[in-house]
C-alpha cells in the first residue's frame, strides 16, 4: 500500500461499517489482505458507515479501491480522465455515456478517499468534482 491513510471518522452507524468491512473482505484474498490492515479497516468501516453510496461504490469498483491504496488517489483520477479524453468526439454518444459513468464510479471512491482522509485541499476537492461534472 503506497498511499498513507491517516485518520477516518468513526462510523455513524458501527453496523453498517462492520457490513462493509465483511463484505470488501469477502470478494478475495487480496481484499481480505487489505481489510486486514488496520488503515485499511478504519477506512472502510468509516466509508460504510457513513455513506451507503460510497458502500456500494468500493464494493462494486474493488479494483479501483486497490488502485487507490497502491496509486493514491490523484494518480487513479488522472488516469480515468486521461482515459475519458481519449474518447473520440465523434463516438456513439453511448460510448461516450458509458465511459463517463465509469470514470465517475471510479473516481468517487478516489475523491472521498483524499478528501475524508485529509490528502487534498478543499480546492483539489472541489476542482476535479468539477471536472468530472462538465
Amino acid at each position: 500500500m503506497v498511499f498513507a491513510l491517516t485518520s477516518w471518522p468513526a462510523p455513524a452507524d458501527i453496523g453498517a461499517g462492520k457490513r462493509l468491512l465483511e463484505r470488501f473482505s469477502d470478494l478475495g484474498p487480496a481484499e481480505a489482505k487489505l481489510a486486514r490492515a488496520a488503515p485499511v479497516s478504519a477506512m472502510l468501516q468509516g466509508l460504510g458507515g457513513n455513506s451507503p453510496y460510497l458502500a456500494d461504490l468500493v464494493i462494486r469498483e474493488a479494483a479501483a479501491l486497490r488502485r487507490i491504496l497502491r496509486l493514491g488517489p490523484n494518480a487513479v483520477v488522472v488516469a480515468e480522465l486521461a482515459e475519458l479524453a481519449k474518447i473520440p468526439p465523434h463516438a456513439p454518444r453511448t460510448q461516450i455515456a458509458s465511459e463517463v459513468r465509469r470514470a465517475k464510479r471510479v473516481a468517487a471512491p478516489a475523491v472521498a478517499v483524499a478528501d475524508i482522509g485529509g490528502a487534498w485541499t478543499l480546492e483539489q476537492i472541489t476542482e476535479t468534482l468539477s471536472t468530472l461534472a462538465t
